[in-house]
């Protein structure tokens, strides 16, 4: 039996509207990625970073959703 998952769709990330939920992923990832969260610089310091690089880059940083559900960026 070949089990298919629904595909992913993407949208550019908006800091502002997706901000809490782009920084939670952030310092989610800087757990995963480091062991704890000395690296996360806190929520206003990645946003000021994120919304610069959404700007010139907004292909580049987006929301992957699932099902309707957001299931990373």
């Amino acid at each position: 039996m070949v089990i298919v998952a629904p595909p992913l769709t993407f949208r550019t990330i908006d800091p502002v509207g997706d901000g809490e939920l782009a920084a939670e992923h952030h310092r989610a990832a800087c757990v995963a990625s480091f062991g704890d969260a000395q690296r996360y610089h806190g929520a206003a310091a990645y946003l000021k970073w994120l919304a610069a690089r959404v700007e010139e880059y907004p292909d580049g940083h987006v929301m992957a959703y699932r099902d309707g559900e957001c299931v990373g960026q």
